[in-house]
């Protein structure tokens, strides 16, 4: 699953980040709570057959962006490369 969260830009935010439309967000909220809450949401909405210990891989990307919103790409997990192949 590859989660990316846009957060909007900041109000002092540079004209030049604001050009290029996104930029990565190194401060808080934390990346590993926001992917928390995100699933226990899919959890409480039955997204997860027995929960969300079924996912196996997992990337999240924090950015701040002209349109914020949460974007999520779900895969089975017979498609995800050997783990030696990484």
């Amino acid at each position: 699953m590859e989660v990316r969260y846009a957060l909007p830009f900041l109000k002092a935010e540079k004209k030049s980040v604001r050009e290029k439309g996104w930029v990565y967000h190194d401060k808080k909220p934390d990346a590993d709570n926001l992917l928390k809450v995100f699933q226990d949401i899919m959890e409480r909405l039955n997204f997860f057959d027995k929960g969300d210990s079924q996912l196996v891989d997992v990337k999240i990307t924090k950015i701040r962006a002209e349109n914020p919103g949460i974007g999520v790409k779900i895969y089975p997990a017979h498609v995800l490369p050997a783990f030696f192949d990484l």
